[in-house]
């Protein structure tokens, strides 16, 4: 059969997914598309409050963060910076997903060295966004 041709692939099912996005359009994309995939979610609409969701929850309560990259009042790069500097036991093991509608090189470069574990660019590719996200969460 197919499945026995395609490598083990880490099953998304009941992973919970903190997601940043300022836009309530995106936002709504987003989640659906990972509840289509048996994931669950806490959504926030700027990296303020996405940095608070974070250190707020009980350790490794999130498998993964989809960080916008522009958001009101911090952006992504720096929420990511703070997430990553917070000292929380799973703060520099946490895939962050970098979500944007720039691709630019230079942009990429700036938020990896903030400490996004990888970069997806709108409008959201859901294969792309699933095959990061399978290699990223453990």
């Amino acid at each position: 059969s197919a499945a026995v041709d395609q490598p083990e692939k880490t099953n998304l099912n009941g992973c919970n997914i903190l997601v940043a996005e300022d836009n309530a359009l995106n936002r709504t994309i987003l989640c659906s598309l990972l509840a289509s995939e048996g994931m669950t979610y806490v959504e926030v609409a700027d990296g303020e409050a996405a940095v608070k969701a974070y250190l707020d929850a009980p350790e490794k309560t999130f498998h993964c963060v989809l960080m916008d990259m522009r958001m009101p009042k911090l952006d992504g790069i720096r929420a990511t910076a703070q997430i990553r500097e917070s000292g929380k036991s799973d703060a520099c093991a946490i895939p962050i997903i970098g979500v944007s509608a720039n691709g630019f090189a230079d942009d990429i470069r700036k938020a990896k060295q903030a400490g996004l574990s990888e970069y997806t660019t709108k409008p959201i590719d859901k294969n792309r966004l699933m095959a990061v996200m399978r290699a990223l969460i453990q």
